[in-house]
């Protein structure tokens, strides 16, 4: 649908996914049946993502049909069909990848339509797609396309090939996701992928961080995740082979740690099982179609969550609908939940911005938590998934 939530097409068909290896291209046909006259060309942007919810590839591909009609030249009932190819990055290995689909037009909704179910905003899962074993990427004649060659012989027959950590040290905070990408080479699968370690300096903390795929003979590509501790005070860190080969460092800088309650305007007191509560809010600015009123969130934090959530606050009309909202991970995601330590506050603003259905009248203000990688909230004990912090305010 569109921002006025007008239906524009419905997905008719979409094709299995072959089982095949992961160096070869993934067609994957996708047919629609438009439900209004458009005057864009609406396309297709599939998306693939490993198992750790990183989007790898994307590509896009117009809809048309037999005789290579774009959607702008027909109308309702008239079907169409986009074949985006998409290739997975070298050295990718098999498994399970999840398939995301995107409907937008470049000229009016560049960022996407809604769809009327939605795991991830405005992109719909297509399910899982499992890349069989037996990829030659060395056939395909493709370049390393990591940034940082290594050539790092660690043991047995297994090479560091290449990696795309950083060769001067970057900041992070308590709670920063850091992302690794690894490209091993073995003649056999046998030899299985070293657990890198991550330490302070001080000797105060360490993290393993284990391989994210089982061992492949030949070409295969690594991703691997870990935050910052929560606690970890301020100092350098590095990044270990276990044969003590330093591969990166970086430099920790702990956030001030808040424990006396910043001034808010209204108190609430709504729990977060395994992250904190929200204990109040202050509401700037009015609620006038045309502004973007500014609204401020206060957290006491629980402990460091297992996930990194994401903060959506929204108003909501009389008939139901979202009219205005601001999704963000906590302070514009300088303060993850993952890196929340016990009893401290947060400070979390946000920018309430008006969409095309907004008018004005009564309206609910709502918020919550929410995993931005599934679309699921985060329950309350009680069982809602949001925490209604006014009712009755008027949009002028």
């Amino acid at each position: 649908a569109d921002a006025n939530g007008t239906p524009i097409a419905r997905i008719e068909s979409i094709s299995a996914p072959p089982r095949q290896s992961a160096d070869r291209a993934l067609c994957q046909p996708i047919t629609i049946q438009l439900l209004a006259d458009v005057s864009v060309d609406l396309k297709a942007a599939l998306i693939i993502e490993n198992t750790l919810g990183w989007p790898l590839a994307q590509t896009d591909a117009i809809f048309a049909d037999a005789a290579q009609r774009t959607s702008s030249a027909l109308g309702p009932g008239d079907q169409l069909s986009a074949y985006p190819l998409l290739r997975l990055p070298y050295g990718a290995p098999p498994g399970n990848y999840r398939l995301r689909l995107r409907l937008y037009d470049e000229t009016t909704t560049p960022s996407g339509y809604l769809p009327d179910r939605s795991d991830v905003g405005r992109a719909v899962d297509l399910g899982v797609w499992t890349a069989a074993p037996g990829a030659d990427w060395p056939l395909t004649q493709r370049p390393v396309d990591l940034p940082v060659r290594a050539d790092h012989h660690v043991g047995g027959d297994l090479t560091l090939v290449a990696h795309d950590l950083p060769p001067e040290p970057p900041t992070l905070n308590n709670g920063s996701l850091l992302q690794i990408t690894l490209l091993w080479s073995s003649a056999a699968a046998r030899e299985a992928l070293p657990t890198l370690t991550l330490r302070a300096e001080s000797g105060g903390w360490s993290l393993a961080i284990p391989p994210s795929t089982p061992p492949q003979a030949g070409i295969t590509r690594d991703w691997r995740a870990a935050r910052i501790p929560a606690h970890a005070e301020p100092g350098g860190a590095l990044l270990m082979l276990p044969d003590g080969t330093t591969l990166a460092r970086y430099q920790i800088e702990a956030l001030p740690l808040l424990t006396d309650p910043p001034p808010y305007a209204h108190a609430i007191s709504a729990r977060f099982p395994g992250v904190g509560a929200l204990v109040g809010y202050t509401l700037t600015d009015p609620l006038q179609l045309g502004s973007a009123p500014q609204i401020r969130l206060i957290w006491r934090a629980e402990s460091a969550a297992a996930l990194s959530y994401t903060v959506f606050v929204q108003l909501i009309d009389a008939d139901g609908f979202v009219i205005a909202q601001s999704d963000s991970i906590p302070m514009s995601a300088a303060r993850p939940t993952t890196g929340w330590r016990a009893d401290e506050f947060i400070e979390d603003g946000h920018t309430l911005r008006f969409n095309a259905r907004a008018a004005p009248g009564p309206v609910r203000l709502i918020a919550g938590l929410y995993d931005a990688a599934t679309g699921e909230r985060l329950r309350l004990p009680d069982g809602r998934d949001a925490v209604t912090l006014a009712e009755g305010l008027i949009v002028e």
